[in-house]
């Protein structure tokens, strides 16, 4: 089971929204914040790691 803490559930909602309305308006995405990434990558390693994966895609 992956869980989302509230600043990850936040940053995630943050990329996906920020994503989403540059792709619709054909601007360049702006970099999260370091801190961010960080928080992302962890998580998405462990979703990687639920789903049998090896966790290196993050």
């Amino acid at each position: 089971m992956v869980s989302l803490d509230p600043e990850v559930a936040t940053d995630l909602r943050d990329l996906l929204y920020m994503y989403g309305e540059h792709y619709a308006a054909g601007a360049p995405i702006q970099r999260l914040p370091h801190e961010a990434e960080m928080r992302l990558g962890t998580f998405l390693r462990d979703l990687d790691i639920a789903l049998g994966g090896s966790g290196r895609m993050a």
